[in-house]
Parts: C-alpha cells; sequence; structure tokens
C-alpha cells in the first residue's frame, strides 16, 4: 500500500525551491534526484491560422470610445534642417472612437504635453486627420479620400497607421493570405506580397500565445530592410478590450522614435459634445506658423 502523506509530500517539494526557517535558508532536494525548482511550463491553447486572426480582431470589436491620460512620453526625430530633436515630458490625454467597419478610419486623438502647454497632437475624424508639434511651430493635416495617391505627401505620423502598429486597427483576412509561424511562445503572422522571383514579408505581427495579443509589429520593404516598428506592453483590461499601456514606435522615415506610457483608461460616449469638439480638425492653431495641407495638389477646383 502507498502511503497517502508521502505522496502529498512528494507534490510540495517539486514545487518548492527553498524555505527560510529560523533566519537560515533551506534548500530542499528534490527527490528521486530532482534539485532546485522545476520551471512550469507554459502550456497555451493552440490556434489555427484563422483562429488567431478571429481572436485579434474580437478584441478590436470589443473596444468601446475610450479616454486615457499620458503618463510620460518621448519624441526624438531628425528635423527637416538634419537637427536631432529630442521632447521628453511628462502629461497629456488620448481620446479614440472605434470605426463603424474595418475598411473606415477610426476617430483619434493624443495630446502630448511639454511644462505648460500642449506640445505634440496627433487627430483624426473620419474624413481627415493633422499633426502639429509646437516647439518647430509646424503643422501637417490631410484627407483620407486622397490617401495613396501619388499628389499626396507623407506625414510623420498617420494616425490609422498608428492604430494599426499599437493593435487597434482590423487585420485583413481576405484577399491578403497571411502565412502563419508558431514557436514555444509566440506565434507570427506574415502578409506577403508574392513575386516573381520570390516573395517579401510586407508586415510582421508577433503575437503572445497565451493572451493572443499583439507584442510587435514590423514592416519591411521591398529590400527586406525594416521600415516601422512597434513593442508593445503594460496591457490593461477595457470592458471586454485589452489595450496597450507602453507603447514604442520607431520609423526610417526622419528616424523618428516615440515612447508613451498611458494610464487612466475609462471608456466614454460616442455622442459627447466635448468630445466632437476635440476629433475636429482645427483650422488654425495658435502658435503654429506653417500648417500645410499634405495632399493640395490632390484637390480639384
Amino acid at each position: 500500500m502507498i502511503n497517502n502523506s508521502y505522496n502529498t509530500k512528494k507534490r510540495w517539494v517539486f514545487g518548492i525551491c527553498a524555505v527560510r526557517a529560523k533566519g537560515f535558508a533551506l534548500v530542499w532536494l528534490g527527490l528521486e534526484g530532482l534539485v532546485g525548482c522545476k520551471t512550469i511550463k507554459r502550456i497555451c491553447e493552440p490556434l489555427t491560422r484563422m483562429e488567431a486572426l478571429a481572436r485579434y480582431n474580437a478584441n478590436i470589436e470589443a473596444l468601446p470610445p475610450f479616454k486615457a491620460n499620458v503618463f510620460e512620453w518621448e519624441v526624438k526625430f531628425v528635423d527637416d534642417k538634419g537637427k536631432k530633436q529630442k521632447h521628453p515630458h511628462m502629461g497629456g490625454r488620448v481620446y479614440f472612437v472605434p470605426a463603424d467597419t474595418p475598411e473606415q478610419p477610426s476617430s483619434f486623438f493624443l495630446m502630448a504635453k511639454a511644462v505648460l502647454d500642449e506640445a505634440l497632437v496627433v487627430g483624426s475624424n473620419e474624413k481627415e486627420f493633422w499633426m502639429y508639434i509646437k516647439p518647430d511651430k509646424r503643422g501637417w493635416w490631410g484627407k483620407y479620400e486622397h490617401q495613396g495617391k501619388n499628389c499626396s505627401k507623407q506625414m510623420m505620423i498617420d494616425p490609422q497607421v498608428f492604430l494599426e502598429f499599437i493593435g487597434l486597427r482590423h487585420l485583413p483576412v481576405k484577399p491578403v493570405y497571411p502565412a502563419y509561424k508558431v514557436a514555444e511562445k509566440y506565434y507570427t503572422i506574415e502578409y506577403i506580397d508574392y513575386q516573381r522571383d520570390g516573395y517579401q514579408i510586407k508586415r510582421e505581427i508577433i503575437i503572445d500565445r497565451c493572451d493572443n495579443l499583439p507584442r510587435e509589429i514590423n514592416t519591411y520593404n521591398q529590400n527586406g530592410q525594416r521600415t516601422m516598428h512597434s513593442r508593445l506592453s503594460n496591457y490593461k483590461k477595457l470592458g471586454k478590450a485589452w489595450v496597450p499601456g507602453e507603447i514604442q514606435i520607431a520609423t526610417a522615415i526622419q528616424d523618428f522614435r516615440f515612447r508613451l506610457k498611458l494610464w487612466g483608461f475609462k471608456a466614454i460616449k460616442k455622442d459627447d459634445r466635448k468630445l466632437s469638439r476635440i476629433l475636429k480638425r482645427p483650422e488654425s492653431i495658435s502658435g503654429i506658423e506653417d500648417y500645410q495641407q499634405i495632399d493640395k495638389d490632390c484637390e480639384v477646383y
């Protein structure tokens, strides 16, 4: 007959590294030759490619309109004159309203404060998007109807691209055929462009296998060089969805690097009057001397 108390003790020994008693560290030697702790291996639910995509998009569909506070932020970039700029500060706020359909732009507003005034602002509604940097006295804006046209220039931070890189935009399922790789801790969804001489990875999303939340997102050019990169962590629960609380983004354009820490997430009403004012593109901005429309050449009068 096997002693049940012995089996119980054996199970405890396997799960314990050390105990401290009477000021001395007592190291337990595991039974049957096992020494020290046995690391518990994460066992995560295996998912197919389509299941992974569905869960990723389901998190975005569960997002309510929300606001959050900026705890701290830092932006680094090289300006048009080749001078390195660095602006580290604390304070600001974020507003987000999800689009009605995956194809439409989401409404978004990020204001990062300096000591006494706003320093960096990025905004978007369903028709227009804008950005300005107060220390540089410069701003830019454009219309979504002109995006992707040769007559439209690039803005340093495109709000929809920013949302894609923090995991708040849908991942396409069709007609793009994403590749799928599974590792021990993560799985990777790759969007591939097939060409005559092979294939090119255009976008890569690295997702935690256990919580199905994105940790890294990358894009690559035709030469395989990374053009944009993000790292996401410290996720916060908001209703039935999860939102990253710490964000790091880097782009090849103007050697741009942005770090953001958020706190105080709170669901809000979509039809709030204050929100509608915040999400309206300003016609003019105090302190901004150069406010350019990046797609002005696309306008037909």
